[in-house]
């Protein structure tokens, strides 16, 4: 099921525009890393939903995300945790959290609402690191789910 909601991510991306093709690049380096990093990651979730062009550099989206939501990037670091990259996703789709979401928005209750949508195949624990592998497995998710119109 993994293999193939990467293959599905793999294959929007690969059948954008030609001035998508600098993201290939990036795609091929993201995906081989143990730890997504934040710009890329900010990149393929916000350019995924349509908040950036697919002409937008990383550093440009991680400053959209920060201009429209204001969620800053980790500070000292340059990976994120999979609460951090569940809480950019939940803003960039606007998918709706459940109470607790509602009434804290956040790393920690976006990862637990992400995780009981079933678009966290692993523990939904919003303190670990994810692999470029399993970010584009949940920004997969996350397009199905924009697909379906729910």
């Amino acid at each position: 099921m993994k293999k193939v909601l990467l293959f599905i991510v793999a294959a929007a991306f690969l059948a954008a525009p030609a001035s998508f093709g600098q993201s290939n690049t990036l795609m091929d380096g993201y995906l081989g890393k143990a730890r997504a990093d934040y710009a890329s990651s900010a990149y393929f979730i916000l350019s995924a939903a349509g908040v950036v062009p697919e002409t937008a550099s990383p550093g440009e989206a991680v400053e959209k995300a920060r201009a429209q939501w204001g969620i800053e990037p980790p500070e000292g670091r340059d990976s994120l945790t999979l609460g951090e990259f569940s809480h950019l996703v939940m803003r960039a789709f606007g998918i709706p959290g459940g109470i607790m979401y509602t009434f804290v928005p956040g790393p920690r209750y976006a990862a637990r609402e992400l995780g009981y949508r079933e678009f966290i195949l692993d523990k939904p624990w919003p303190d670990r690191s994810l692999s470029g592998e399993e970010a584009l497995s949940i920004l997969g998710e996350a397009l199905a789910w924009k697909e379906a119109g729910r």
